[in-house]
């Protein structure tokens, strides 16, 4: 289900892939994360088709740490960004891909993790997740509010 949140989500990810161009994993680590739920606090990027990238933190609701690791598959700010997911807690491959498209008065946002294989809990706690990793990335846009300012 795409998300229609206006202006804002391109200049949200305007900055993000701005970030990944930059190969810059020092600002993911600043804002991806909260204290009570989960945190990723290392990141490594090889940012171009077929470069890996990497992060790393911990999970209080797991209560260990946890890992993702991919490959960038597409690379076409501002319009598509995709590549693999492979986390510690899930170890199947996924895809995530981004996609922005303009529309009048805004930007339509549509984020697409697939390759669940059936796996309704893990599709579920994926989709709020990533409802979670916008948010963030929203609140360290506009306000500069980064994983430690948070609860």
């Amino acid at each position: 289900m795409p998300f229609l949140l206006g202006v804002v989500v391109l200049l949200l990810l305007l900055w993000a892939m701005k970030a990944f161009a930059k190969a810059d994993p020092k600002q993911a680590a600043q804002w991806w994360g909260q204290s009570d739920k989960y945190r990723f606090s290392e990141f490594e990027m090889d940012v171009r088709v077929g470069g890996q990238w990497s992060c790393s933190g911990t999970s209080k609701t797991m209560g260990t740490n946890i890992s993702v690791h991919g490959e960038f598959l597409e690379i076409d700010p501002p319009r598509r960004l995709s590549y693999t997911w492979t986390s510690s807690w899930m170890p199947t491959v996924t895809q995530v891909l981004w996609e922005l498209e303009a529309q009048s008065g805004g930007t339509l946002l549509k984020l697409t993790h697939t390759g669940f294989a059936g796996n309704a809990d893990q599709t579920k706690a994926h989709t709020i997740g990533w409802s979670l990793v916008l948010g963030w990335l929203q609140a360290f846009a506009e306000k500069g509010e980064t994983a430690d300012k948070r609860n």
